[in-house]
């Protein structure tokens, strides 16, 4: 019998195929793993095939490992709460476009990431307030609001998302692409009331010229504004009420608010004025 199993063209067309078929090998070498062993320490099998049998036998493991995680990471949607989970969205989201920066293929993972965002929006909303699509221009009443509680969990995980980020992205990248801010803003606007409950944010910040900002706050505020006013093709159009007839166009509005009539708003125009080069130097 071992004459026979060991004749050539036998042990090498037929035997080893089936002995070294790819598997994820077990931490504790099992029969078959000590006798492929054994066989190997005889030389009766080819150090190539031993070597490609090791190769796919890795693989096999690997392949196992990535179902697993999946796994995993779909039972933690389950065990995390929407905003929970709108929360990990845009951490993976700002690293997908941090080494993006890096490594320009990553890019193509963008639009994806930002899918994924907006169905966890979509969740939050739905789950707190039943959100809908927006449409039609924008005006944003900065004396009344009907935004929810949930609108505005959204908005400041989105603002201060973009702030750090924004901030990362100039600190290392001077020339960096601008791109993921507005595919990202453009999605807002596909929820009701979420990109006017940001502008109402951002807004806010401006007017009542809040010296506690932070640095990346700032520069993350002044990115969004660039992008709003300068994309009109994009955004639409997009109006703030002050008043019972005071209705202006966001950039007349915010050159409004940016006035130099003392030292404290020249000081806090100044704050903002040196963030727009940097953010719109792409443009």
């Amino acid at each position: 019998m071992e004459a026979s199993i060991f004749r050539k063209p036998y042990f090498v067309g037929r035997f080893l195929p089936a002995l070294l078929k790819p598997r994820p090998l077990p931490d504790v070498p099992d029969l078959r793993m000590k006798f492929i062993q054994a066989l190997c320490r005889a030389g009766k099998i080819p150090s190539g095939i031993y070597s490609a049998y090791e190769k796919a036998c890795k693989k096999e493991a690997n392949s196992l490992l990535e179902g697993v995680f999946s796994d995993e990471e779909d039972m933690d949607d389950l065990l995390l709460s929407p905003m929970e989970q709108l929360d990990a969205s845009l951490q993976h989201f700002a690293q997908i476009v941090f080494t993006s920066h890096q490594t320009p293929k990553q890019q193509a993972g963008i639009p994806g990431q930002i899918s994924l965002i907006s169905g966890k929006i979509h969740g939050v909303l739905e789950t707190e307030h039943g959100g809908s699509t927006q449409n039609g221009p924008i005006v944003i009443d900065v004396n009344s609001h009907s935004f929810s509680k949930a609108h505005f969990r959204v908005t400041d995980a989105v603002l201060s998302m973009v702030c750090q980020l924004v901030c990362g992205l100039s600190q290392n990248f001077p020339s960096q692409n601008p791109g993921w801010l507005t595919q990202l803003l453009a999605m807002l606007t596909q929820h009701s009331g979420i990109i006017e409950a940001l502008l109402y944010t951002v807004r806010r910040q401006l007017a009542t010229q809040n010296d506690n900002l932070e640095f990346h706050h700032v520069q993350g505020l002044a990115a969004i504004l660039i992008h709003l006013i300068s994309l009109p093709d994009v955004f639409g159009e997009i109006s703030i009420k002050s008043g019972a007839e005071k209705v202006l166009p966001l950039q007349e509005d915010v050159t409004f608010l940016l006035k130099c009539s003392c030292k404290k708003e020249m000081d806090h125009v100044l704050r903002y004025d040196a963030r727009f080069p940097s953010t719109s130097s792409t443009f």
